[in-house]
């Protein structure tokens, strides 16, 4: 929400959702990397490598799968 402002927030979370739902029942990026929630709900499922070409986030990326979105 911090780079897309304008995004809705309600649609965000959804996505979201949707996204861990995939990770947790084990969905893999086509080159075999666990997906990255936060980048699959933007983009395609994918793992963060394949989504950004790049190895490592700058920032930390990260849910925590046990606390609720809002």
């Amino acid at each position: 929400m911090k780079v897309n402002p304008a995004d809705d927030r309600i649609e965000v979370a959804r996505r979201l959702k949707w996204a861990a739902e995939h990770h947790l029942k084990g969905r893999r990026c086509d080159c075999g990397e666990p997906i990255w929630i936060i980048g699959s709900a933007v983009a395609q499922l994918g793992c963060f490598a394949c989504i950004t070409g790049s190895a490592n986030p700058d920032e930390d990326y990260e849910l925590d799968l046990n606390k609720p979105l809002e």
